[in-house]
């Protein structure tokens, strides 16, 4: 089965240090709340959490389980946690990914242009994230608005 791409929720990838490690650039993913239908208990250790495009556009996950989903497009979280919310118990999972390979060495002037980007206001980040079928996956890009950072800094040399 050919890997799925997904777009996830990215914090903002500045975290006040220098966000850049030669040809990868940190960044951190929203964790995804989830809700286990009545009766059923989250399994225990490591879950693959089944994915698929919120009404947003945006991945959303629709079921958790301990072993990775043949018919679906799956992520194994790197840690799921509980946290009641009015009367109810929302799950939280998380994604083993934080960074994102750019390919081509920034420069100092591409970097300043990214920070630039990082810190203005009204900006949406996302991250595109390729899911493979053992439930492994990998960031393949990030946007800021909907245009992938290469095109950004294409754009302002």
């Amino acid at each position: 089965r050919e890997p799925a791409v997904y777009r996830f929720a990215a914090e903002d990838p500045y975290d006040g240090g220098d966000p850049f490690r030669g040809r990868y650039l940190k960044l951190r993913l929203k964790t995804m709340p989830f809700s286990l239908p009545a009766g059923q208990a989250m399994p225990r250790g490591p879950v693959y959490a089944a994915i698929a495009a919120g009404k947003d556009g945006l991945a959303v996950a629709t079921a958790m389980s301990k072993e990775p989903f043949r018919d679906r497009d799956c992520v194994r979280t790197a840690a799921v946690w509980p946290q009641d919310s009015k009367g109810k118990t929302v799950w939280y999972a998380e994604l083993p990914v934080d960074s994102c390979y750019l390919g081509a060495r920034l420069t100092e002037q591409d970097k300043l242009r990214l920070r630039e980007l990082f810190r203005s206001g009204g900006r949406k980040c996302t991250a595109m994230v390729r899911l493979y079928a053992d439930g492994s996956c990998e960031v393949a890009a990030v946007e800021i608005n909907g245009k992938n950072i290469a095109e950004l800094l294409e754009g302002a040399r």
